[in-house]
């Protein structure tokens, strides 16, 4: 891969795409964001008013079981809110798939243009630091990575099977 210098590099079309890609997805990941909390905002204002209203209609088909119009109220209702609630349901995971992919592609952009700003080290030919720095290092750098995976394991887990 080919490095430049920081002053020339801001003007190369690949820095430029991949920083321009990382606003974009950054600002959709946002907007989804915005998306998923209106949507859980509505989840909780809707249902308590369409349970009251089935409450209120299975009392009454309770009360008079041979009537036909509470029975098709009943059935609608209830149609109506297994809907809704599948609908919102489905949304949900949609949105918070697409929240994560948006987050994940802005952050392996801005990695990848930052890659480019500061290019790897030449290795010197004496040693800086001793091998116990170095490993201490090395210990560090995996132990850092298998806890980034096991939490974006963990946000996998709840994002398709819910908490």
């Amino acid at each position: 891969m080919e490095y430049f210098d920081n002053k020339t590099i801001k003007t190369k079309p690949l820095y430029r795409g991949l920083t321009i890609g990382a606003g974009v997805t950054a600002v959709f990941a946002v907007i989804m964001a915005v998306f998923l909390l209106f949507n859980n905002y509505h989840i909780e204002k809707d249902f308590p008013e369409n349970a009251k209203q089935l409450k209120k209609l299975q009392r009454q088909y309770k009360a008079n079981p041979d009537n036909n119009a509470v029975v098709e109220q009943l059935r609608s209702l209830d149609a109506k809110v297994k809907h809704d609630e599948l609908r919102r349901q489905r949304f949900g995971q949609t949105g918070s798939v697409f929240f994560t992919i948006g987050i994940i592609i802005s952050a392996m952009c801005l990695l990848t243009a930052r890659m480019l700003l500061h290019p790897e080290p030449k290795i010197p030919d004496q040693p800086i630091c001793s091998g116990e720095f170095i490993q201490k290092a090395m210990q560090t750098r995996i132990a850092l990575s298998i806890a980034c995976a096991v939490i974006f394991a963990v946000g996998v887990f709840f994002l398709l099977y819910g908490a």
